[in-house]
């Protein structure tokens, strides 16, 4: 990613999709039409990862590339610092492959190819069993991998605020309950454990109340001040996706 290589050109992400299926249907996700159970085998995605890693430290040997001018920057000197993204899908449907990818960092990379320091999943929180969290199953042990390799692991919990069982069949105040646990977890753990991705879809007709009333159930909910981006074009289809301040 130019952008990121830009901005802090040690920095990389690799984005593993470990299944294309969800089984949610969310309005407005453009994951929808990826209804299709089609999964990662857990050895190639390891064998995948594992080439990508040593690619970055073995090939590539310089910082930036100006894509325009083609004029290289300054050797590389530092190790580079890898972000691992587990993707879907809904990927926490596939929690043992994510748990056996952690065992295989641990395992199998020497101190050279060891670039990675954080992972990042993120969720709707949910999977086809709302009275059932695959999550909270494994975050200890996710949690207990993840200290032991000094990494940062961020889950990224999807939102709608009050408008969350329209669109997702969610009770948003499930999905409220899922951040507080994982909050408490985080300090349990002692790491950084979570990190908010608050997703709406905006309706055709909307008023200055439709943003005060999610902005204040989501704070009050859980602690987290949402912030907003506005669609250059807003219609009944419209999505937007903000981070957290």
């Amino acid at each position: 990613n130019q952008n990121v290589l830009h901005s802090d050109p040690y920095k990389y992400n690799i984005h593993t999709v470990l299944s294309t299926y969800c089984p949610l249907g969310c309005k407005g996700c453009y994951q929808t039409e990826l209804s299709q159970k089609k999964v990662l085998d857990k050895d190639l995605a390891w064998k995948r990862i594992k080439e990508t890693l040593e690619f970055i430290y073995n090939d590539i040997k310089y910082l930036y590339q100006d894509p325009f001018t083609k004029k290289v920057n300054k050797p590389r000197v530092n190790k580079p610092r890898v972000n691992l993204t587990f993707f879907g899908g809904e990927p926490i449907l596939q929690m043992e492959t994510i748990i056996y990818i952690l065992n295989k960092l641990r395992s199998e990379m020497n101190e050279d190819y060891m670039m990675v320091n954080a992972i990042c999943i993120p969720t709707s929180g949910f999977a086809n069993n709302l009275n059932h969290n695959i999550l909270l199953d494994k975050i200890d042990i996710i949690a207990s991998l993840v200290k032991d390799l000094k990494l940062d692991c961020n889950i990224s919990i999807s939102h709608d605020g009050l408008n969350n069982k329209e669109l997702r069949n969610i009770d948003p105040e499930k999905v409220s309950e899922l951040i507080r646990i994982l909050q408490r977890k985080a300090v349990e753990h002692d790491w950084n454990l979570i990190s908010d991705r608050i997703s709406l879809v905006i309706p055709q007709k909307f008023d200055t109340n439709y943003f005060i009333d999610n902005h204040d159930y989501i704070l009050n909910g859980t602690g987290l001040q949402p912030s907003f981006t506005i669609p250059h074009t807003i219609d009944k289809d419209s999505t937007f996706r903000t981070n957290p301040e």
